[in-house]
């Protein structure tokens, strides 16, 4: 890229050749500087060194006898016309410089004058402040050439940056890259391994709950043949165990009780407090302690009405059954309650009052209450009762609220998997009038009764189910022994009984023994003299 080197040697090739014309004609090379001058207006300096312009070049100036003009490369800036490469030469020394200028004989050539070559050594160095306008050639050409070194140093840094942070760039790609593989390589690897704990946990949590059902599958084969309550309560003292050994390791102390132990609890504490608080304190059983009991007594909802709770326990019950199995029926009955009236500063309500929930649309006499009335559940082929309904009333409930409080119990029962077949109640005047209300009679003979079938009801939601109404026997034995004992002497079906009868009838047996003991266990002079006073 350097084109420009000093010293240059200028080498210029005059011919001279026979022509009519006396003009010379100069070629000039093809790379001439705009501002080089060789004339006599120029001051050099001769020092002996020679620059070069690009290449060594010869210029050879021919004489034509045709031209009449002569033009040399000096001339072709600011020289005069030339008229013989001698004057030339002549301008170019001045009277103080001495110019390397040589004449170099050239061969001849067969009808043509012999050929002058002049060489020419221009100065390298000279004095800019002997120009009166602006620099010399030579220094101008010094300073391009300079400049563009400079240039092309740059030009050599620039690219030489931009080579690198190529090769930077395509480093931090590769690295780049590479850094992503692995970054993915390790989300795969974490993904993998939380994986994996989350199914170590769940196995640990199979293998705890499989060896804790196993140890309870021993325990219970160990104590299947106690009693229930017996079984409850070796539950609790194992439980207990484990909620004291968690206290112990610092964690919360947690105790979940079942429900009917509970309920036992809270009887014993009804009964005597004094007997309760001895056998917690010693730990006999473990008991609740009596904030635990009142807490949980709070807790619970008790309010009048039906009982969601209890129906929800029944549905569950009879979940999955056979329909023979699912049978039952209701029973009610009242019992006289104490006058009182209090006020639930929680729920911002009297308790004492009469209250048949929001179930019962009748007319409801309002007032204190005396008079609870009950429902409940006994199914056929299933020991267990269960009370779903419970009604606060003034004096014994009319038998209005009486059938309506029944169709309800009957329907919900239903909607919870227990068919009613039969209804059961004492002999009250109340339930005699609200039995008239679904058309069945007791007091029609047997022929009427039966060709009105008056003796049973069709169910509210399945009229296929018949419902036979039912006086239980304890009452009806019950009312006659009130009936006995209040008159003395009775009179049914044109005989007459007395209580002398009874009197007589324990005597007796006094006397004759039977295997060693009394058959009339509930009669007893005790009570015979009560009565007949």
């Amino acid at each position: 890229g350097e084109h420009l080197n000093l010293p240059i040697d200028i080498v210029t090739t005059l011919e001279e050749e026979d022509s009519v014309s006396s003009d010379t004609t100069t070629n000039s090379p093809p790379h001439q500087y705009r501002d080089s001058q060789l004339n006599g207006d120029s001051d050099h300096t001769e020092t002996g060194e020679s620059f070069e312009l690009f290449n060594d070049r010869e210029t050879t100036v021919e004489e034509d006898t045709a031209s009449c003009e002569t033009t040399t490369a000096f001339q072709s800036v600011a020289s005069p016309t030339l008229q013989h490469p001698e004057t030339e030469i002549n301008d170019v020394t001045t009277a103080n410089e001495t110019t390397d200028a040589e004449i170099v004989g050239a061969p001849t050539v067969r009808g043509k004058k012999p050929k002058r070559v002049y060489r020419i050594k221009a100065p390298t160095y000279c004095e800019c402040h002997k120009e009166i306008k602006g620099k010399c050639a030579p220094c101008q050409i010094r300073e391009l050439k300079m400049l563009v070194q400079e240039k092309d140093k740059q030009l050599k840094i620039v690219r030489s940056y931009q080579v690198k942070a190529t090769v930077d760039l395509a480093k931090l790609k590769c690295k780049l890259k590479e850094k992503d593989k692995k970054l993915n390589t390790s989300s795969k690897h974490l993904a993998r391994m939380r994986q994996y704990a989350v199914d170590c946990v769940e196995t640990i949590s199979k293998l705890k709950d499989d060896v804790a059902t196993l140890t309870e599958n021993q325990l219970d084969k160990k104590i299947k043949h106690l009693t229930h309550g017996e079984r409850v309560i070796i539950n609790t003292f194992i439980m207990k165990g484990k909620a004291e050994l968690k206290a112990d390791t610092g964690r919360a102390y947690g105790m979940k009780y079942d429900a009917g132990f509970l309920m036992q609890c809270l009887l014993l504490k009804l009964k005597s407090s004094s007997t309760y608080n001895h056998l917690r304190n010693n730990k006999i059983l473990p008991h609740p302690s009596p904030s635990t009991i009142r807490r949980r007594l709070s807790s619970s909802e008790c309010k009048f009405g039906f009982n969601e709770l209890a129906l929800e326990n029944i549905k569950k019950a009879m979940a999955n059954l056979p329909e023979s199995e699912r049978w039952g029926s209701i029973m009610w009955d009242e019992v006289s309650l104490k006058k009182d009236l209090t006020w639930h500063s929680s729920r911002l309500e009297w308790h004492g009052i009469v209250d048949f929930g929001e179930d019962i649309t009748g007319a409801v006499k309002s007032g204190i209450a005396t008079h609870a009335l009950v429902l409940m559940f006994r199914p056929y082929r299933v020991n267990w009762v269960q009370p779903f309904a419970c009604f606060a009333s003034k004096n014994a409930a009319s038998f209005t609220i009486l059938h309506e409080v029944i169709v309800k119990g009957i329907v919900l029962l239903h909607n919870n998997n227990a068919i009613v077949k039969n209804l059961v109640c004492d002999g009250c005047s109340s339930n005699k009038a609200a039995m008239t209300l679904f058309g069945i009679h007791g007091k029609k003979s047997r022929e009427k009764v039966e060709k009105d079938n008056s003796y049973f009801m069709k169910h509210p939601m399945d009229p296929s189910i018949k419902i036979y109404w039912l006086f239980d026997a304890p009452h009806l034995l019950k009312c006659t022994r009130n009936q006995i004992l209040t008159h003395k002497e009775v009179q049914y079906g044109g005989s007459t009984a007395r209580f002398i009868y009874y009197k007589r009838l324990h005597k007796l047996e006094k006397k004759i023994i039977f295997g060693g003991r009394l058959n009339l266990l509930s009669l007893t002079s005790t009570q015979l003299i009560l009565r007949m006073t």
